[in-house]
């Protein structure tokens, strides 16, 4: 289903790019039909007065044609446009553009210099375009939207969704906090949180951190962005312990208890973000990230 949405969505966004494009591209085209009732559709302005010098606007206001309109005729020896470029579109050449030939008028459309709404006769294509690429764009993130919940509702044990990641992982942390202090000695305490955090690293904190496309399906980048501020901030903490156990393991002896303390206050702010992180995934709201104290971490 997200599949044929997002092609349906994509295809009209892209026909609607087509069609916006040749649409303003074509802005500067005026049709001439109208001017037979507007004496005003081809002047310049209100007091605006041009010149034989100037290449949009003639000396009595009207604009001039930009290319060369009508069939070919014989002047001067030789086959020249019956309206070349530069002719000014007064009333009087606008009768004769339309010409009494019950087959049409000779011609339909001029370039212009000069843009204006009124006289842009596909500005409803455009803005029919513009309502394509909205429309296109709600479909193709609806079928995101649906394919992000889709990959996080599938059959996949607990701990490979991004609840059950943060969940396990938290559990990790809390059983490490609760085990170093109670270990043999301190390399034993030690080598616990190394050994765990190690683990956690390669697995829990991986899956959440994979399930990012899943995340962002379900919650919207807005929501993704507060979950992940408060998951990556548990994560450096969970790096932060492991690195102080290692450097306790292989430094001096007495730098020991050192460094299992400031891995254990590291791992209390990481519990601390995994628990807001579990909260956002249930709220599904994202909330300013709560300051921390990193003194003596």
């Amino acid at each position: 289903m997200q599949g044929f949405l997002k092609f349906i969505g994509s295809v009209i966004v892209w026909g609607s790019l087509c069609v916006g494009a040749v649409a303003m591209a074509t802005s500067y085209i005026v049709p001439v039909a109208p001017a037979e009732g507007d004496p005003a559709w081809f002047r310049a302005g209100e007091g605006v007065t041009g010149s034989d010098e100037d290449p949009k606007v003639g000396p009595n206001g009207y604009l001039r044609t930009t290319s060369n309109a009508g069939p070919l005729v014989a002047r001067d020896g030789a086959e020249a446009p019956l309206f070349p470029a530069g002719t000014e579109l007064t009333p009087e050449t606008v009768e004769a553009m339309i010409g009494d030939d019950p087959a049409g008028p000779v011609v339909r459309r001029v370039k212009v210099a000069s843009w204006s709404w009124a006289r842009w006769s596909t500005k409803y294509v455009f803005l029919g375009a513009c309502g394509g690429l909205i429309v296109g764009g709600i479909l193709v993130r609806f079928a995101g939207r649906i394919s992000g919940a889709n990959a996080v509702s599938e059959d996949v044990a607990v701990e490979e969704t991004p609840a059950g990641a943060i969940a396990a992982a938290r559990a990790m942390v809390q059983r490490v906090i609760a085990k170093a202090p109670d270990a043999e000695d301190m390399g034993e305490a030690l080598r616990l949180v190394n050994d765990e955090l190690g683990e956690l690293q390669q697995s829990h904190l991986a899956a959440f951190a994979e399930a990012r496309e899943a995340l962002i399906g379900r919650y919207g980048l807005a929501k993704f962005a507060g979950i992940m501020d408060r998951f990556a901030e548990g994560e450096r903490a969970v790096n932060r312990a492991w690195s102080a156990a290692a450097d306790g393991r292989i430094g001096p002896v007495e730098t020991g208890p050192d460094m299992l303390a400031e891995a254990l206050d590291s791992l209390a702010i990481a519990d601390a973000a995994f628990g807001d992180t579990a909260e956002l995934l249930d709220a599904g709201a994202t909330r300013a990230p709560r300051p921390v104290d990193f003194a003596g971490v």
